[in-house]
């Protein structure tokens, strides 16, 4: 009704010793096949994740955590469908992929221009949480 998608995405420690995350994720990209899609990325401040002060998330081993990233629908229409996102943690080492299964990635659409030459579709903005404590839906 609003127009915004999200997804949250759940983080968990497979070690054996706690660690400890801080702040937003240091990388997001949405594909579709192999081709990133080229959104604007913002920490926080859209419509539907304000902008926050990370607080540190201690992850005993196998404890979790999880970030969110939220658009708006595309009112010019649709040229390309996620179906992964590549993120990479704060202080952790190399990045992450994950599939997109339906129906979580229905919204996630990199969107047309009103028109050519025109401004960019409001749409093609993701705009990410900080890593929180906590776990969500598994995807």
């Amino acid at each position: 009704m609003t127009g915004e998608h999200s997804d949250q995405f759940e983080i968990r420690n497979v070690g054996s010793t706690p660690c400890r995350l801080s702040g937003y994720p240091t990388s997001i990209s949405l594909l579709a096949g192999t081709r990133t899609l080229p959104f604007r990325y913002a920490r926080g401040g859209g419509p539907y994740i304000p902008k926050m002060t990370p607080r540190p998330v201690t992850l005993s081993a196998g404890g979790g955590a999880n970030f969110a990233v939220a658009k708006y629908r595309c009112d010019a229409g649709v040229l390309a469908s996620a179906t992964s996102i590549r993120f990479q943690l704060p202080v952790v080492q190399g990045t992450s992929t994950v599939a997109l299964p339906r129906p979580y990635a229905e919204g996630l659409n990199y969107c047309k221009k009103f028109k050519p030459g025109g401004p960019p579709d409001p749409g093609n903005t993701v705009v990410s949480s900080p890593v929180e404590p906590g776990r969500s839906a598994k995807l």
